[in-house]
This record gives structure tokens, sequence and C-alpha cells, in this order.
């Protein structure tokens, strides 16, 4: 079904039953004993994300809510080169410079005009794409700046019209010529590798109830996502799920039930600027690079936003989400405040 919000999932004796849903601005229950939840990631809950719109983690957080177990929540991938706009909507889906252009001679600089990659790794700018996130993240701290710089301008135009197209065609409707202006670019979130933990049929800690794709955590990614491993894994999980549904399944009939119509009356709290405060938080304090002082912070800020978007009658999409939001963020800075060591896309730096 289209334009449907999963509110929560019902449990029965560890079993699910059936999920509450919103739809045509009502509340129903949809009743079944066999659940897949494939809702994607969480990047809206950070400033800039690849994520669409819709990416807020509910599927993982009625989860949660209904008592499935998760697994590295702390392991956030952040592309190095998301295109920078100034104006850019906090919910805009961020459009990515590939790395491949840097594979075709791009450099990168900072507002300067700079090249700060030499001597930084030994495969200078065409290092892993982690360890640029955090020397690109490091350099906009040193410059105080929002962005850095590609610079592919040793290439002509006819190459990267042919070679990249796409991304030339975004950077012209930003007003950048790739071929004579250095192209603006900052790190964005992109993948989470953590999620509900599923065994290998891809069910949940809780009987029939399933996930797959980013908002499940197969342990096939370990902690830094390669490429389109994640196609690969949506394939392959989805279609475990689907077997061994098949198999198990005692065909209860199918029933939904309407309840009560929405009802906005949430003006309390400006849940806009909450969600607002979410990003901020998750951005700096738990985003590329860790710190513990930062981190303990911002568990007892999330904790507090929590507290008072919880003693709220959530009767909207826009309030459950921002809800599912502060869940989900609360639960990735605890887990990385556990996690001490550096390991894949998860850094702490609490040395400085």
């Amino acid at each position: 079904k289209e334009n449907v919000f999963l509110c929560d999932i019902l449990v029965s004796d560890d079993s699910v039953t059936g999920v509450i849903i919103i739809e045509d601005a009502k509340y129903k229950v949809l009743v079944s004993n066999r659940i897949v939840i494939s809702t994607g990631g969480i990047g809206q809950i950070y400033r800039r994300t690849t994520n669409p719109t819709g990416a807020t983690g509910d599927g993982v957080a009625a989860a949660i809510r209904a008592g499935a177990k998760t697994k590295n929540m702390e392991f956030v991938q952040f592309h190095p080169t998301g295109l920078y706009k100034s104006n850019e909507d906090e919910s805009e889906r961020a459009f990515l410079i590939s790395e491949a252009v840097r594979g075709e001679g791009g450099i990168l600089r900072n507002i300067h005009g700079d090249p700060f990659m030499e001597g930084k790794h030994p495969m200078k700018d065409l290092a892993p794409r982690d360890i640029v996130t955090r020397i690109i993240a490091k350099e906009m701290a040193k410059t105080n700046s929002e962005y850095v710089f590609v610079d592919i301008t040793v290439k002509s135009s006819e190459f990267l019209i042919k070679r990249f197209p796409t991304i030339y065609a975004e950077c012209k409707n930003n007003g950048i010529d790739m071929s004579k202006d250095w192209i603006p670019v900052c790190p964005v979130q992109h993948y989470f590798m953590g999620g509900l933990e599923t065994d290998l049929n891809g069910m949940t800690s809780i009987q029939g109830l399933y996930a797959t794709g980013e908002a499940s955590c197969t342990g096939v990614h370990g902690a830094n996502r390669l490429a389109s491993n994640s196609l690969l894994e949506c394939l392959v999980y989805g279609r475990r799920c689907a077997e061994h549904i098949n198999k198990n399944n005692n065909k209860k009939p199918f029933k939904h039930y309407y309840i009560k119509p929405l009802v906005d009356d949430n003006k309390s709290l400006d849940l806009k600027y909450t969600k607002k405060k979410i990003k901020e938080i998750m951005t700096e304090k738990g985003g590329i690079i860790r710190r513990e002082k930062a981190l303990r912070e911002a568990v007892e800020e999330m904790t507090k936003i929590l507290n008072e978007i919880s003693v709220l009658n959530l009767d909207t999409v826009y309030s459950i989400e921002v809800f599912n939001m502060a869940t989900i963020a609360k639960i990735i800075l605890e887990s990385a405040l556990s996690r001490k060591e550096n390991v894949g896309a998860h850094f702490r730096a609490d040395e400085d």
C-alpha cells in the first residue's frame, strides 16, 4: 500500500500479531502473524543525508518498542563528498559527487584553494571513504567552513559530460560548470550498517517479525559497508524472508480494523524545532568524529527530548516521526559511547 505510515507493531507472547498504521488520516490495525520490516535507513536524524525524507527510522523504532533486539547501532556511514548547497532544506536528499570523480583526477581543496590530502594518506585523494570523510571534517573545522571543493577542471566539458552525465547536469542546474568551477562538497550521512538484529532467515528476536535491507543488521556489512553490497543483501535476505515465511506460515486469515481518526492537539511543543535540534545534536556530537564528553552530553540532551515528546498525544505522522528520530538517535549515541575502539565508520577521538 502506498501512503501508509507504520505506527507500532503488536506483539502477544513474544510473537507478532499485527501492526497499527495510519492511512487516510485514520488509525487502522492490520492483523498478521508474519511481518517484514523493510523501511530503509535513519539518515534524516542527521543534518545532511543521501536518504529520502521518509528515512526517519520508523520501522526500526516501532520494532524496538515491540521488544526487538538491535545490533551495531553505532555504525553509521558518511560519504565524503555530497554537493553542498547554502540554501539547502535540511530534509532534502543530498546529491552525491561520486568518488569516481576523484578517480578521474579530481583534487580536494579547502576554501583557500589549497590541496590538503597530501601527507594525510598514501593514496591521497583516493584514500578510503571513511578516512577521506574524517580528513574533510577536520579541514572544515580548521578553516571554519561548511565545505571544501573537488577540482576536476583538468578535464574538458566533453569528457565530463560523457563520463559523468548526471553529476554534470546536477552541477549545471546549481550554476556550477565542472570543467571550469570547483565543486563545493561536504560529508553527508549515507548508509546505516546497524539496525534490527536478524538470523540467517531475516527473522528478528520476535517470532514472526522479519527485517530486510537497511532496517536490518544481518552482519554482512561489518562496521563499514562496501559499495553495492547493500543491494545484494536486499536480494538475498528478501528471498530468505519470503522462503522462510512460505515454509512456516499457518495461513491465518488477514484482517484489518479501523480506529479513531487523527486529531492534532500537540500544540505544547514545537516539533519542527525539536526535529532540527535532533539533527544538530547528531551531526555535531554523534556524527563523523565522536568524543566521549560530547557523546555523554548528547545522550542527556536526547533523553530530555524523548521525555518531552513521550508525554504528548502523538496523533500525527509528523509527531511520531520526530519521536522515532529521537528514539533511534539516543540508541546510536549510547552505542557509540559504549564502543571505545575505532572500527570502520565508528571513530572516537577522545584524546582530542
